[in-house]
C-alpha cells in the first residue's frame, strides 16, 4: 500500500535561507511565510522585491451541520483583496453568497496562526476570524446585511482544537517546478456556534454534529493557474472524517502533495490523484488513484459562479456543494465507505 513519511519536526518556516523544505509534516509553522525564495522565475535575476508580488494566498474555513454546510474564503494577490462567503441549506439545496471585493493591503492574512486577527470591515461586509491555535480555540463572527436578494446574516462559530478528534498538518510542496513552492496547513476539528438569517431565523450548529475543515495556503502563482480542491467533511458514525484532494501540481506528485485523510484525530497521507469529468462538469466527477486507496465520486448539486477582470487579471472561480460516493483507505488498511457525504469542491482559473 501506499506510504508517504509524515514529518514531525516541522521547521519554523516553510521557506528558510531562500530555500524551502519540502515534505508533509504534523503540525503548524511558527511563521507561515514563503517569500523570498532564490529565483523562483528562472535564471534571470529578478528582484526579490519583484518575484514577492506573485505570492498569493487563498485562506478558506469550510463549515458543516446537520442542515447547513457553507464556506468563508479571503483571498489576497498583489492586485486585489477579496472575501466571499457562500452556505447552502443542505435540504432545499438553497444558496446565499456574499462578497466584498478591496484594493490590495485591505485585507491582511497572517504569518503566525498561535495569536491572530482575520477580518474583513466594511459598511455591509463585517467578518473576523480570531485565532487562538496556542489555546487551541478558533473563532469567527459574522455580520453582513441582506438585500432583496439574500438575507442579512448573523453568526458566531466556535472552534475547539483540542478535541481527540481535532487534527492538523502543513505541507510545502514543488509549484509546477522545485524553484517554486506551495505551502499550505490543514486542520479539521468539531464546530459550536449558531447561524441567524434575518435576525430571526436560528441554526445551531453542536460539536457532536457540525464540523470545520480549516485550509490556508501561500503560493507562488504562474502566468496562468488552473486548480481544483475537493474537500469532504463531516461525522462519519459518530468518528470526524475529513479528506482533501487537490489537482497535482508537483513535478514528482507522489512524493509531493497535500492529499489527506483525517480520522479520528489520525492522519493518512494519500496519494496523487486525478480529477475526470466524463460527463460535463455538472454530473458525476471520477477522482481516482493507481495504489487503489482513492475510489470515490463527486456529484454537484449546487454551483457558485463568480467572474473578475481587473486591468490584466482575470479570474473564474467555482464554489460547488456536492456528494461523494466511494471509499478510502486509512494508512492501517481500514476501509472507509462513503454513501452521500457532503462535501465542497473549489474551482480556481486564474490569468496574469
Amino acid at each position: 500500500m501506499y506510504t508517504r513519511p509524515l514529518l514531525s519536526n516541522i521547521p519554523t518556516s516553510p521557506v528558510e535561507n531562500k530555500k524551502a523544505h519540502f515534505g508533509l509534516y504534523k503540525g503548524r509553522f511558527e511563521n507561515f511565510a514563503i517569500k523570498g525564495l532564490h529565483r523562483p522565475f528562472g535564471t534571470l535575476h529578478i528582484p526579490t522585491a519583484l518575484s514577492n508580488l506573485r505570492v498569493n494566498s487563498l485562506m478558506r474555513l469550510m463549515f458543516q451541520s446537520e442542515t447547513v454546510i457553507g464556506e468563508i474564503a479571503f483571498f489576497v494577490g498583489p492586485l486585489f483583496s477579496a472575501m466571499e462567503t457562500t452556505y447552502w441549506n443542505k435540504t432545499t439545496k438553497k444558496k446565499n453568497a456574499y462578497r466584498q471585493l478591496l484594493p490590495p493591503g485591505f485585507i491582511h492574512l497572517p504569518k503566525r496562526l498561535g495569536y491572530n486577527i482575520t477580518a474583513c470591515r466594511t459598511e455591509r461586509r463585517y467578518i473576523r476570524f480570531l485565532s487562538r491555535m496556542v489555546k487551541g480555540s478558533f473563532y469567527a463572527d459574522i455580520d453582513f446585511v441582506g438585500s432583496t436578494h439574500r438575507p442579512a446574516l448573523e453568526a458566531r462559530f466556535d472552534i475547539d482544537f483540542t478535541s481527540p478528534q481535532a487534527a492538523e498538518v502543513s505541507a510545502v510542496t514543488p509549484y509546477f517546478v522545485t524553484k517554486r513552492c506551495e505551502a499550505s496547513y490543514m486542520s479539521v476539528a468539531p464546530l459550536s456556534g449558531w447561524l441567524s438569517e434575518n435576525y430571526f431565523t436560528d441554526l445551531a450548529f453542536s460539536p457532536k454534529t457540525s464540523v470545520c475543515y480549516f485550509d490556508y495556503r501561500k503560493a507562488y502563482y504562474t502566468v496562468k493557474t488552473f486548480r481544483t480542491h475537493l474537500t469532504g467533511f463531516g461525522f462519519l458514525d459518530t468518528v470526524l472524517t475529513a479528506f482533501q484532494l487537490s489537482s497535482s501540481v508537483a513535478p514528482d506528485s507522489d512524493k509531493y502533495n497535500d492529499n489527506v485523510l483525517f480520522y479520528n484525530g489520525e492522519i493518512t497521507p494519500l496519494p496523487s490523484v486525478k480529477i475526470t469529468m466524463p460527463y460535463g462538469e455538472q454530473k458525476a466527477w471520477n477522482i481516482q488513484d493507481t495504489e487503489g486507496m482513492v475510489d470515490l465520486t463527486f456529484t454537484p448539486l449546487s454551483t457558485q459562479n463568480r467572474h473578475l477582470s481587473i486591468i490584466f487579471w482575470k479570474a473564474h472561480y467555482d464554489t460547488i456543494f456536492g456528494h461523494f460516493d466511494g471509499t478510502l483507505l486509512t494508512k492501517d488498511g481500514k476501509r472507509i465507505c462513503l454513501s452521500g457525504y457532503s462535501g465542497i469542491a473549489k474551482r480556481l482559473n486564474l490569468r496574469f
